[in-house]
């Protein structure tokens, strides 16, 4: 796209974008699986989502592809917030709405259109995924509790978990890792999308 044309400005949805969103956050949502390596012990909890970033980067990626219009990203980051809230506590969806906001604003410079921008904005969007920390930090003894009586856990894992999340090398390591990582996700994305999809017509 060339600078002369303008910035997408439009913001009403039609049905076809509704079903991009549904369709490639049921995607998204999928790549997120590997979060079940948290099952292995507390210190995997923070690592699973490492793991899972560039899974995420290559539907990411393609979801971008999709995008015309302002409020795409913001719809989708909104609804995926409310999803895992339901698992990682209300006070998530508060950091995907940032990180969400912001990968629509970067993408929204680069005209929706960018692909360098198309790229850097996935590491920021999957910054969501340190979300968790945050019920944590609201309330840390609370939390355990949770952990305790409803996801009937043991008091050693509650105290574990709180260690890890309270750790500023542990934690700084993981923030690094999801950003190196979610990076090389998205450049992978766009090399499938180079390399295939675009011969392909399907982006």
């Amino acid at each position: 796209m060339t600078e002369e044309l303008a910035r997408p400005s439009r913001f009403a949805f039609s049905v076809r974008d509704l079903i991009n969103i549904g369709i490639f956050l049921v995607l998204y949502l999928i790549t997120s699986a590997a979060n079940a390596l948290a099952a292995l012990g507390p210190q995997w909890i923070y690592l699973a989502l490492v793991v899972s970033a560039p899974l995420g980067g290559i539907v990411f990626e393609l979801f971008l592809t999709r995008v015309n219009h302002p409020g795409m990203i913001f719809v989708f980051g909104i609804i995926f917030g409310g999803a895992i809230s339901m698992i990682h506590g209300w006070q998530t969806i508060i950091l995907v709405v940032i990180c969400s906001v912001l990968a629509e604003l970067m993408v929204w410079v680069g005209r929706y259109r960018s692909r360098r921008l198309n790229l850097l904005s996935y590491p920021v969007f999957q910054l969501w995924s340190m979300g968790p920390l945050l019920p944590i930090m609201w309330n840390a003894e609370a939390y355990k509790q949770m952990l305790i009586t409803e996801r009937e856990k043991t008091a050693a894992y509650a105290d574990a978990v709180v260690e890890f999340s309270t750790n500023p090398l542990y934690m700084s390591l993981i923030v690094g890792g999801i950003v190196v990582f979610a990076f090389l996700g998205a450049w992978f994305g766009q090399v499938i999308l180079k390399k295939h999809f675009e011969k392909a017509g399907i982006a």
